[in-house]
């Protein structure tokens, strides 16, 4: 993970003033914006806009998924709460390293993907739990 959030190709190394200026605390208004910017023809930008949005959420489905399965650790709220810390630590280190752009949308959609993780493992663990329980009525 550390890898694909500071040092892939597409993160640059900004002077501290450029990494004031693209920091963004507004959230939600300025994704919108930027999607309202696009022409219908910006076809590598729309890409790069959607890859982001849904590359926030995908990177943290593992996370939640460790965090139940590896650690034992089924309560929505701590899984949810852990992957909110560390989306803040990550975006804090990426604006203090200037590696990449903090942004405030990222830590949102770091928690929904925490959140669609926890929602997996939970499915997982009923589905288990019924096929356990179909066993042993079969018997």
């Amino acid at each position: 993970m550390g890898y694909v959030v500071f040092f892939t190709a597409q993160r640059q190394i900004f002077k501290f003033t450029d990494a004031l200026s693209l920091l963004n605390v507004v959230p939600v208004i300025n994704k919108i914006n930027e999607f309202q910017k696009f022409k219908s023809t910006d076809h590598k930008e729309i890409m790069n806009y959607t890859l982001n949005l849904l590359g926030n959420i995908v990177l943290f489905i593992p996370y939640s998924l460790i965090m139940v399965f590896v650690f034992n650790v089924y309560k929505k709220l701590t899984v949810i709460l852990t992957a909110f810390f560390l989306s803040v630590l990550i975006e804090t280190l990426q604006f203090i390293l200037q590696l990449g752009v903090a942004d405030i949308d990222d830590v949102l959609l770091n928690v929904a993907g925490a959140f669609t993780g926890w929602f997996i493992a939970k499915q997982i663990i009923a589905k288990k739990k019924e096929e356990r329980s179909a066993l042993f009525n079969f018997f």
